[in-house]
């Protein structure tokens, strides 16, 4: 087995060589999930990647946060590949900072960078709006039901009344 020098000079060569690490997360239930995604990391301790929330692997880390990774080149030959393997507890977290930091350290473009935190940024925003457009649905809906409710009473009230009209 090599020196923990060497195994972190090989893990270190593995990560700054890959765009993507395949993510394993589970459901609820334990039902396994594995998903390719696009990542960086800062000290080969600390992995940054985008997802929308609304992924099988995001809403598997909501629910349970245990996590597997493995990075590994796929061109190697048999016999020949090198991987990076972990087990950590990840958490949707709100730090661009730490992505750009992780992805300058990789050399990826910052445009790129910037672009995912755009999105993210806009779907957050746009999240928060459709809460909020759901609230005011939800006391539409409540106002519509009573108004409702008082025209129903109200007709029922006509009906046993007997309202007539002369023509």
């Amino acid at each position: 087995m090599p020196a923990p020098g060497a195994r972190a000079a090989v893990a270190r060569s593995v990560l700054d060589r890959s765009a993507y690490m395949t993510l394993g997360t589970a459901d609820a239930d334990g039902r396994p999930w594995v998903s390719p995604v696009w990542f960086a990391c800062d000290a080969q301790r600390t992995f940054w990647w985008v997802s929308r929330p609304d992924a099988v692997h995001s809403r598997n880390i909501a629910a349970r946060p245990d996590v597997a990774i493995v990075v590994f080149d796929t061109g190697a030959a048999v016999g020949e590949a090198q991987a990076v393997y972990v087990r950590a507890r990840a958490a949707q977290v709100d730090d661009p900072d730490g992505l750009r930091v992780a992805a300058q350290e990789k050399r990826e473009d910052p445009s790129l960078v910037d672009r995912a935190i755009a999105v993210d940024t806009a779907r957050r925003r746009l999240s928060g709006e459709a809460d909020a457009l759901r609230a005011q649905r939800k006391d539409l809906s409540a106002q519509v039901g009573a108004t409702l409710g008082s025209a129903s009473t109200r007709s029922r009230q006509r009906r046993q009344m007997g309202v007539y009209g002369l023509s």
